[in-house]
């Protein structure tokens, strides 16, 4: 029994999808690309690698120019007073720690002067007089901060 002939076409009648055809276009140039660096020697890789260095202490040289302000040091403080604005009636272990927040603050605003020393001297005047079962209202102080923080 003869076989009969198959005519072997393949490619032709399958159906390759575009995200294929993508990648591998995509794979191919990238391959190239570093086919044409690499082929440029040891110094282009060099080059590169310095060049990234350069660039890394650039970077970390003007991201240490920005030190903290005492408005940054200052805003977890401010902050945990804030959390207490407008209580009626302080719990009785709640006017403790308003009462550290008020030495934090204190140190703080003698460190600054002008409207910051203000604002931060009347916040820790608030915290230390923050009493249990008294209401706590610091919302114009607190504004006086934003304002001087800004």
């Amino acid at each position: 029994m003869a076989v009969p002939f198959r005519c072997q076409t393949s490619g032709v009648n399958e159906v390759e999808s575009t995200t294929h055809k993508v990648a591998t276009r995509a794979a191919d140039e990238a391959s190239a690309a570093w086919n044409r660096f690499t082929g440029l020697g040891l110094g282009a890789g060099l080059l590169t690698v310095g060049l990234a260095c350069v660039g890394a202490l650039g970077l970390s040289i003007a991201m240490g120019q920005g030190g903290a302000t005492t408005c940054d040091r200052t805003f977890g403080t401010v902050h945990e007073v804030s959390t207490y604005d407008g209580n009626r009636s302080l719990l009785a272990d709640v006017a403790p720690l308003l009462h550290m927040d008020a030495d934090v603050l204190d140190k703080y605003a003698a460190r600054t002067t002008g409207a910051q020393r203000d604002a931060l001297t009347a916040l820790a005047n608030d915290a230390r007089h923050a009493r249990a079962n008294q209401p706590f209202e610091v919302r114009s102080d607190l504004a006086a901060y934003r304002r001087a923080c800004s």
